[in-house]
C-alpha cells in the first residue's frame, strides 16, 4: 500500500510522536527512580510499549515523507 499523508495528517503524526517520546522519557525516569523491583519492571515494560508506538509513528512518517510502500 502506498502511503500519502496530507499536511494535517503529517502534523498529527508529529504531534503523536512528541507525546510518545515524552511518555518514554517519563517512564524511563520513573524506572530509574523506583526502588521496588516490581515497579522498576512495570515502568520498563511501559517504556518499551511507548517506544514501540513511537517507532511505528516514525515509520509511518518516514514512509509518507519518502513515499515508499508499506
Amino acid at each position: 500500500m502506498n502511503v500519502t499523508l496530507k499536511e494535517k495528517e503529517k502534523t498529527a503524526v508529529k504531534d503523536l510522536q512528541t507525546q510518545e517520546k515524552s511518555c518514554m522519557e517519563k517512564y524511563r525516569r520513573y524506572e530509574q527512580e523506583a526502588k521496588d523491583p516490581v515497579l522498576k519492571d512495570l515502568f520498563h515494560q511501559l517504556h518499551l510499549k511507548e517506544k514501540k508506538h513511537y517507532d511505528c509513528l516514525l515509520y509511518t512518517s518516514d514512509a509518507a515523507d519518502d513515499r515508499i510502500s508499506v
